[in-house]
């Protein structure tokens, strides 16, 4: 499979990912860290690290599975990462306490439509480059949220939902 070290790399760079998400629930001592925010957060980055662990793993998978035919590994996988973005929107993105702020989660609503439709466009085109773009496009939502959660903590605030609304 070509770009197979990029895609065991990316594999393991999952795991960490919700390895880290894990140390920061567990180190955080602050009230405000059982809030429904903090909490959405810590379980986002642990899905979106299993989800680029199995991405990146499962690539290589299916590739022996298909007996070498890339353009067909690269859809199979494509479509399925299409399909889970969408069911994790369809379960995650629902109003909620959780998003405090209409336009924050219209905006996290508007990218992960955008995930989708990428996913469906290295579908179609069936190539390693344009899949592998995307994964690292998909490295941008655990990152966010760690950005989010640390900007957060470094300005004092807190991320309760009846807080944010008084800002």
């Amino acid at each position: 499979m070509p770009g197979e070290f990029y895609f065991m790399a990316l594999g393991g760079l999952g795991v960490s990912l919700a390895g880290f998400a894990g140390l920061i629930a567990a180190l955080d001592q602050r009230p405000e860290a059982d809030s429904p925010i903090a909490t959405w957060r810590i379980r986002n980055i642990v899905i979106s690290g299993f989800t680029l662990t199995v991405a990146g793993f499962g690539v290589i998978a299916v590739h022996a599975v298909t007996g070498g035919n890339v353009t067909l590994t690269v859809r199979i996988t494509s479509v399925f990462l299409a399909i889970g973005v969408a069911l994790r929107m369809s379960v995650e993105m629902r109003p909620g306490p959780a998003w405090p702020s209409p336009l924050g989660r219209r905006f996290a609503v508007a990218t992960g439509f955008l995930y989708v439709v990428g996913y469906l466009i290295s579908a179609i085109r069936g190539g390693v480059g344009f899949l592998q773009l995307m994964l690292v496009f998909q490295l941008l939502d655990p990152l966010s949220i760690f950005f989010n959660t640390a900007r957060d903590v470094a300005s004092g605030r807190i991320t309760e939902p009846e807080d944010a609304t008084r800002r």
